[in-house]
């Protein structure tokens, strides 16, 4: 297999094994979580409850983030090849991935410390709560630089199939759209409203596009020795 066969390969792995970390972690991570306008008693008493619950879907969610980097290398290595090393793309999508992943892995460490530490002042819980949802929030603008990096190497230089590239356009605004997600209460755009719901979902959808589409374009063609 060709160094951009093995390269198309590994997104497919890392971007599906990506995709199934976090449906894990959302599988156990307990519903009914506090809000923004939660006291910070309640997110003790959820925390204490959900202790084991709570670190293993942050486990889960630090894996899969892993993973989501693997995942964009990969996508670098295809970018790079395809541009020529006086290119920028590969540089600046992989240059971003790495900022989004370390502002959302700071979210996941701050929620983690919060469920480690249940028994803390209610003040220090409620504080580790929104800065972690705040900085998954604003991962957003990092991600959205990505995903647009991506999808402009994809029309610019075909590596993947030009509707993944509209659809990451898509991906991108949404994500951008999202860091901006701090109204206060329970609204759709509060740090844990139901649009970083739709974030995350649209995001994914993307990651899962582009994997299959390179899955597609790294099968040797037909008659091929």
């Amino acid at each position: 297999m060709s160094g951009g066969g093995r390269s198309a390969r590994a997104v497919t792995v890392f971007g599906v094994s990506a995709l199934v970390v976090y449906v894990a972690a959302l599988a156990v991570t307990p519903t009914n979580a506090p809000n923004s306008k939660s006291t910070g008693v309640r997110i003790a008493h959820y925390a204490a409850a959900h202790r084991h619950h709570l670190l293993a879907g942050d486990l889960l969610a630090a894996l899969g983030l892993a993973l989501l980097v693997l995942f964009a290398a990969a996508l670098y290595r295809m970018i790079r090849r395809a541009e020529g090393e006086d290119g920028w793309l590969a540089v600046g999508s992989l240059a971003s991935i790495l900022a989004g992943a370390g502002i959302f892995g700071v979210g996941t460490v701050l929620l983690t410390t919060a469920a480690y530490r249940p028994a803390a002042d209610p003040h220090v819980l409620r504080a580790l709560w929104d800065a972690g949802w705040i900085a998954y929030n604003s991962a957003g603008f990092a991600f959205a630089a990505w995903i647009a990096l991506v999808a402009a190497a994809t029309l610019a230089l075909r590596v993947l199939p030009a509707w993944t590239a509209w659809l990451g356009l898509l991906a991108a605004l949404v994500n951008f759209a999202g860091a901006f997600a701090l109204a206060k209460g329970t609204g759709a755009f509060s740090p844990q409203g139901s649009f970083a719901f739709v974030v995350g979902v649209v995001t994914f959808v993307w990651v899962i596009a582009v994997s299959l589409a390179a899955w597609q374009s790294g099968r040797p063609a037909a008659g091929a020795g």
